[in-house]
């Protein structure tokens, strides 16, 4: 199902309100499930592994199809980390901490 599904030219504005209705819905559902995977240190690890797999902090110098392979990964790495930094700084903070000393 599509936000845009439930618009028609005749009943435009509820339809518009309703898709906004879905978007905060979907923000504040989205917020609840980082603060809850960072609230636990299983949930920390696992987060910062996959941060690490998309490797977001990484530089990469490789040809075309490696190049994209790497950009498609550090973008989603890039979206879940905005994320959480947006809604769970804190917890966000003391993963990379636990990651640092995991690695020391």
């Amino acid at each position: 199902m599509s936000l845009f599904d439930d618009i028609s030219p005749e009943h435009d504005e509820p339809a518009v309100e309703r898709i906004e209705k879905r978007r905060r819905q979907k923000r504040s559902q989205d917020a609840e499930d980082v603060m809850f995977v960072l609230g636990d240190p299983r949930g920390r690890r696992f987060f910062m592994r996959i941060l690490r797999e998309t490797k977001l902090f990484n530089v990469c110098l490789a040809n075309n199809a490696d190049l994209y392979r790497h950009e498609g990964a550090r973008y989603v790495g890039s979206k879940l980390y905005n994320t959480a930094l947006q809604h769970a700084r804190n917890n966000l903070r003391l993963a990379e901490r636990e990651e640092d000393e995991r690695h020391a």
